[in-house]
């Protein structure tokens, strides 16, 4: 310490005064900085003096004064920072300054107290004499003056981002409301632009969705303006309405890669214009060959493909809208919009597939031999009908060079055949060789058509590289879009509602016997439709599109090709009706018309089964089913009585419990030859099968799948009954929660049901009965349901193949 008393023999420290007066007056100017440092020093001093003489009290009360003061300093700050910036702005900064100011040269004092008491204590008195005369100031002047610039920026930018964030506040709010409006008024007018394109009015559905981009370009550049956009989106409150303008701008994008995939289509349509070239092909003259460009279905391929993936972001962005933010007057035309898009990207989905493998089917990449062949559902077969007429088309990249249409169908084939295997058993009842109308007894499609295909080769036809299958009902359907053709050579009139009778009637009753060509209708009538199905592709393209969409869900048109890459494709899109067998409830019935006429469009069916779960997952089933014969006494086809050799799929090492109802005509009605092979793909069914001789119900394993098989006939007016009783194998799944020791059990029971190609839709009525110590039912096909007990019923139509999911919770 420096000893301040009286008498002290310590000299006096050396002053400012002093340096002054012995320095030559040109050395003034150079002292103009120490001279303030000097002032400084000399103010801490006196304020360390008065610190040590004042009292702890006393000392409390000075600290509490000055947080007073600076509390009331930081509430003024805030109130005035955030105001509105426009008019505050610029008062928050001036008032900001001057209090950092007014505390930064209090610290700074505060400092230079410090670092002259530690000199102090060292006994260095002469110190701040030498740091007056060097060149610089103290190192720790020096060190405060930076963090006093970086303090006082610091503060300045956090000013100027609270008066920015405070500013776009104010935007937000004035443009909520427009920018709200014009994203509704947007969706609105895409809605109306896909009702438009759905009634087949092009000229507006263009007008709509013009309308609808300017709205989202106005909405774009609106929100781009506003700063940290993406910030903002994870509001609530704002949240909703960023997420209508994505989910309006991709949908706006697929709407234009859309018309872009129907402009492309276009130029397709135009090859299949007139029925000269069909005609020319059939005949093999002059003109026969077509070219469909496949480059111009791969261009609509991909731009169905981008209107996919918008689609999808539009999915996405959906899921983020809270129907509550919109207004009410807004919110039904929203929701029904949002609920467009899955089953639209669905549909476009489907399409790009269809569009991939129409290019393939007609030979894109080399030459592909097609076979069409159209099913009778009238005469029920696994596949969806009696197969009675087949066309074969050959395609070269693109150039359809044949066509033939064999007026006998697959009768033609029959004094051709050269390898003889025999029948599948129920056919026996006609005749002990297999024949080709006869091949398409499997119920799994691809090895229905592999079986077709073998027959033609066999009966020294070409080789098959792909087949589709049709039956009546997508005849129909586009008759009833495009309107009714005139057939001039038969002086018929064919519309949507008679189609059937004419064919019928043609091929049965009215051709020429010495020609004996009774399919020959179906050669003349196709490339009408053909035709008109290309004419129809731009004024009707929405209902054709719906129309050829649903006829591949109900597997009224299924597909099948020799190259593993499309059948990949055909399997992934389910439309190829293939049997795949599954570890969870599993069932479908089908019918085979024997000899039983064409009466399957006038029998009425309707199932109702009931499922009895154990504890050790297995299940006990009752499977009960009534057909009703309501054909015409009078009619020709329909009085006839139905003959039906029903098989019934369910889970692989189900047991057999019993069966009623079932009747098999007279033994003595069979018939074999011993002498016959087998098909090697039919010998595994018969070394599998086992009778039940109590019911005759014949047990065997196809596909993967146990099955129960029996006759029904069923007489004019009459109803029949069946039911079957079986045990399946554990088909219930145990789920846990991720957390085992919080986690609860939850049982899941899947039931797959596989429609029959060409069945008419049957009432389904379906109970099932857990044990009580699984809980109550809280889900059904992932939609919770209210307090239901451990059992639960459930009605369905089964139009196409359903799925159907359980869940119990403890």
């Amino acid at each position: 310490m420096i000893d301040l008393r009286e008498g002290s023999s310590v000299p006096p420290p050396l002053s400012l005064h002093t340096v002054e007066a012995e320095r030559p007056p040109q050395t003034m100017l150079a002292l103009q900085p120490y001279r303030r440092v000097g002032r400084q020093k000399k103010y801490a001093l006196k304020l360390n003096l008065l610190h040590n003489s004042l009292t702890l009290s006393e000392r409390v009360v000075r600290v509490g004064r000055r947080l007073g003061s600076w509390c009331v300093r930081v509430r003024n700050f805030c109130a005035t920072v955030f105001s509105r910036a426009s008019v505050h702005g610029v008062s928050a900064y001036r008032v900001m300054a001057y209090t950092f100011k007014d505390s930064s040269a209090r610290s700074f004092r505060l400092m230079g107290h410090a670092s002259f008491m530690r000199h102090h204590k060292a006994g260095d008195v002469n110190s701040l004499g030498e740091a007056a005369q060097s060149a610089e100031p103290p190192l720790m002047m020096n060190v405060w003056r930076r963090a006093e610039v970086v303090s006082f920026l610091s503060m300045v930018c956090g000013l100027l981002l609270i008066i920015k964030a405070a500013g776009v506040i104010d935007h937000l709010r004035d443009v909520r409301g427009a920018v709200l409006g014009e994203a509704v008024e947007g969706v609105q007018a895409l809605g109306h632009a896909q009702h438009a394109f759905s009634r087949a009015n092009i000229p507006e559905a263009i007008a709509s969705f013009l309308t609808a981009q300017e709205r989202f370009a106005s909405i774009s550049s609106v929100v781009e303006d506003v700063p940290l956009s993406a910030v903002w989106e994870q509001i609530p409150s704002l949240r909703s309405n960023i997420s209508l303008v994505k989910v309006g701008e991709a949908s706006s994008r697929a709407a234009e890669y859309t018309l872009l995939a129907l402009k492309a289509l276009d130029n397709t349509r135009q090859s299949l214009h007139s029925v000269q070239w069909f005609k020319a092909a059939r005949e093999g003259g002059e003109g026969g060959d077509v070219r469909v460009p496949t480059d111009e279905l791969e261009r609509a391929s991909r731009y169905v493909g981008e209107a996919v993936a918008a689609l999808r972001e539009a999915n996405r962005s959906s899921a983020a809208i809270n129907l509550e933010d919109v207004p009410t007057e807004y919110r039904n035309s929203v929701a029904s919009f949002i609920a467009l898009l899955s089953p639209s990207e669905r549909l476009l989905s489907q399409t790009q597939r269809g569009l991939a493998l129409f290019a393939s089917f007609l030979g894109a990449d080399h030459f592909r031999r097609i076979i069409i062949i159209f099913q009778n559902d009238a005469e029920l077969r696994p596949t969806g009908g009696f197969m009675g007429s087949y066309a074969l088309i050959d395609t070269n990249r693109g150039t359809v060079t044949s066509i033939d249409v064999p007026g006998g169908g697959f009768y033609d084939l029959k004094g051709s055949l050269q390898t003889r295997v025999d029948a599948p058993y129920p056919f026996h009842l006609l005749s002990p060789l297999w024949q080709s109308w006869n091949a398409n007894y499997f119920f799994d499609v691809p090895q229905s058509a592999q079986t077709v295909a073998w027959f033609i080769e066999k009966s020294q036809g070409p080789t098959v590289d792909g087949a589709i299958f049709v039956t009546p009902v997508i005849l129909e359907d586009i008759l009833r879009i495009t309107g009714p053709l005139t057939l001039p050579e038969y002086q018929l009139v064919v519309n949507d509602r008679n189609v059937r009778r004419v064919l019928q009637d043609a091929v049965e009753l009215h051709y020429d016997r010495q020609e004996n060509q009774p399919k020959q209708i179906i050669g003349d009538l196709l490339p009408l439709i053909l035709t008109r199905i290309s004419v129809a592709s731009v004024e009707y393209a929405p209902q054709l599109l719906e129309t050829l969409a649903s006829a591949l869900d109900r597997h009224d048109v299924l597909l099948w090709s020799s190259y593993a890459e499309d059948q990949n494709d055909i399997l992934a899109s389910g439309w190829g009706g293939a049997v795949e067998p599954s570890t969870s409830d599993y069932l479908a019935v089908v019918h085979t018309n024997i000899g039983g006429g064409k009466t399957d469009r006038v029998m009425a069916e309707q199932w109702d089964r009931t499922v009895v779960l154990a504890p050790d997952r297995r299940g006990e089933v009752q499977l009960k089913a009534t057909r009703e014969h309501r054909g015409d006494p009078l009619d020709l086809y329909e009085k006839v009585h139905n003959v039906d050799y029903v098989r019934i799929f369910v889970p692989k090492g189900s047991v057999f419990l019993g069966a009623e109802g079932f009747t098999a005509p007279d033994e003595e009605l069979f018939k074999y030859d011993e002498t016959l092979r087998t098909y090697p793909e039919l010998a595994s069914f018969v070394a599998s099968t086992k009778k039940d001789e109590m019911s005759g119900v014949r047990i065997t394993e196809e596909h993967g799948l146990t099955v129960f098989g029996g006759w029904v006939m069923t007489k004019v007016g009459a109803t029949s009954r069946y039911s079957v009783r079986y045990r399946t194998p554990p088909v219930v799944k145990v789920e846990r929660g991720s957390i085992p020791l919080l986690a609860r059990e939850r049982q899941r029971y899947e039931l797959f049901i596989q429609r029959q190609p060409g069945a008419l839709d049957t009432p389904f009525t379906d109970t099932i009965v857990a044990p009580p110590l699984w809980g109550r039912a809280v889900r059904v096909n992932g939609e919770p349901v209210e307090a239901m007990g451990n059992s639960i019923t459930r009605e369905r139509i089964i139009d196409r193949d359903i799925k159907d999911i359980v869940e119990w919770r403890e």
